[in-house]
């Protein structure tokens, strides 16, 4: 995805570049949508390749949304549990 081989080891640039696409499609669109994505906070130990997520890969990955333009977002962390210092 994107020319990364592992995604997940890149939470700026996965997520500029799949947010970039996004506000891309919604200047297509009469009505545009509201982005407001979903961004991890946890370690995927099953993918390959995997980094640990922490509050600097959180905070990689609020720059990217950031610096497309986009303010809004949640965390995702399948066990609640999320990373003290992600949050400005």
């Amino acid at each position: 995805m994107y020319g990364l081989s592992v995604p997940d080891a890149h939470p700026y640039e996965t997520i500029y570049r799949c947010t970039k696409d996004s506000v891309m499609r919604n200047k297509n669109i009469e009505t545009p949508a509201i982005i407001r994505p979903w961004i991890q906070d946890f370690t995927a130990t099953w993918v390959e390749g995997h980094i640990r997520y922490g509050a600097e890969e959180v905070k990689a990955q609020i720059k990217a949304l950031e610096d497309n333009g986009v303010k809004e977002y949640l965390l995702w962390n399948p066990g609640n549990r999320y990373s003290e210092g992600g949050l400005k």
